[in-house]
């Protein structure tokens, strides 16, 4: 099972909109301090239910430094949960016959 969140771009107001994920969308505000910390709590949460989550990026101002590292930023911590539901589900394959 998956998941598709789509990152769309708001350059008045200087927000990006993470649709997809939950029923509301999720917006990180990048004019000032930049907080991921909702898009890393609501990632956690899916840790569980193993669900594999695609991440599909609208096209934005590339010549935006900010903008752009926070991009990548996102797309980092996407990776990074992908990364965690390979380790989970090979710790969940491991053979021991006993149990820590």
């Amino acid at each position: 099972m998956s998941k598709t969140a789509n990152l769309e771009f708001d350059s008045v107001n200087q927000k990006i909109e993470i649709t997809g994920l939950i029923e509301a969308s999720i917006e990180i505000e990048y004019g000032a301090d930049v907080d991921f910390t909702e898009l890393v709590s609501h990632l956690t949460s899916f840790i569980d239910t193993s669900e594999v989550i695609n991440l599909t990026v609208s096209e934005f101002d590339q010549n935006n430094g900010k903008l752009k590292t926070v991009v990548e930023t996102i797309q980092s911590i996407f990776e990074k949960y992908t990364e965690s539901l390979t380790i989970i589900a090979e710790e969940d394959d491991d053979d021991l016959p006993f149990d820590f």
